[in-house]
């Protein structure tokens, strides 16, 4: 609604057609949104716009929904048909139109970069909306009719299927329209279901939070806004038997009664200790989101993670396996030094002769000296030509005393 007043899409307050074609579209993208309150400043009448749901002519045990949009203006009947004209209490006379009169719009409330829209510590303050304070009881669109969700049994009575009621939530905001100097604005409500927020179990955690732990959605003032159990969001006042939600502190659990209001007015994370159970309270991320909290209590007790347990292991075997690689490695070089070591001692060692080694060398030596005996005699006989004798003798002589020295 806001793009298109901005755009100047949307600049005549009684465009029946361009309400639609606004509308028509964000119902059908978005199943929680239930219904669209429009109001004018500047203007004395007012739009609404609701799902229901209707009978399918191809096929009549199924339904379909459909854009119901009403008006309290003279010609809603004309314009919108039978079912068009509005008959509840206009919005100007609402206590929303109050709330959203007050907010800032056009020059008013600046606009923000795509960062600001996932900033946890932004404030609602200067924006151009803003939550009403607490959840709200709605019916549940499915069962408008009394055949909805249920079956019949064979006496005619209905059996429900489902709970025909669920929380909700309402949202504020105001535009005002160009070149009206802000005399003329639209004062918008939508009413979206919160439901949503506990299906698929993601509220429901035993394995990680304990039998006792839990996890919940609460606003800013502690109230429940969506809980694992749609029983636990309700509560049911003694004495005058009137049903309103219920706060986080009534919820029949030890460590919901240790919480206060003030722990959940903190812009930042909390921690609290309270009956054996650690307990955390967060603000919810998005811009405008700071009205609501996420609270998750966890049992402080042991516990084993098997998957933490198996990679611990792994972790552990693969820091060992190089020492013992490295061991191996250092061994089998120590061993080739001390190889390389023995081998240079053993070449330098002096073995000493045996008997054996001794006779088998004196042996030797007699036979070479006996055969240079006999040369130097052969010698002697043909050696008159080549040597004189003196020189033969002399060479006899010498060997003769060799051998019988060795001898």
């Amino acid at each position: 609604v806001n793009y298109a007043v901005r755009r100047k899409l949307y600049f005549e307050p009684l465009d029946y057609g361009m309400v639609k074609q606004i509308l028509s579209p964000l119902f059908a993208a978005h199943g929680a949104l239930r219904a669209v309150d429009l109001a004018f400043m500047g203007r004395n009448f007012s739009f609404s716009a609701r799902r229901r749901w209707r009978t399918n002519t191809t096929h009549p045990n199924h339904s379909e929904p459909i854009l119901l949009l009403q008006s309290n203006f003279s010609d809603c009947f004309d314009r919108l048909g039978e079912t068009g004209c509005l008959s509840a209490v206009p919005g100007r006379d609402q206590p929303w139109f109050t709330v959203g009169s007050a907010l800032p719009a056009g020059q008013e409330s600046e606009s923000i970069g795509r960062a600001g829209y996932t900033s946890v510590k932004r404030s609602a303050l200067g924006s151009a909306f803003r939550w009403l304070d607490g959840p709200r009881i709605v019916p549940r669109d499915q069962n408008t009719s009394v055949f909805a969700g249920g079956r019949i049994r064979p006496d005619g009575d209905l059996v429900q299927a489902a709970v025909t009621w669920e929380p909700g939530y309402s949202l504020v905001f105001r535009s005002t329209f160009p070149g009206t100097s802000s005399s003329l604005s639209v004062v918008g409500r939508a009413a979206v279901r919160v439901d949503g927020l506990a299906e698929g179990g993601v509220l429901s955690d035993a394995t990680w939070l304990g039998a006792g732990g839990a996890i919940c959605i609460v606003d800013r003032h502690g109230v429940l806004v969506a809980a694992a159990s749609s029983g636990d969001l309700l509560f049911v006042q003694a004495g005058t038997g009137r049903v309103r939600f219920r706060r986080l502190w009534e919820l029949d659990a030890a460590w919901a009664r240790s919480m206060q209001g003030h722990d959940f007015s903190a812009s930042g994370l909390q921690h609290l200790d309270a009956e054996n159970f650690h307990i955390v309270v967060a603000p919810l991320p998005g811009r405008g989101m700071e009205q609501f909290r996420a609270v998750v209590a966890a049992e402080r007790e042991a516990f084993v993670d098997l998957e933490m347990t198996s990679l611990l292991g792994r972790g552990m075997t693969v820091i060992a396996l190089p020492y013992p690689a490295a061991v191996t490695v250092l061994l089998v070089w120590w061993g080739f030094l001390q190889y390389k070591r023995r081998k240079a001692q053993a070449l330098k060692r002096i073995r000493p002769a045996s008997p054996e080694d001794y006779e088998s060398e004196v042996g030797g030596r007699s036979a070479m000296y006996a055969t240079f005996a006999q040369r130097a005699q052969r010698a002697q006989h043909k050696g008159p030509a080549r040597r004189g004798a003196g020189g033969s003798s002399a060479a006899l002589s010498m060997v003769g005393k060799r051998g019988a020295a060795i001898g």
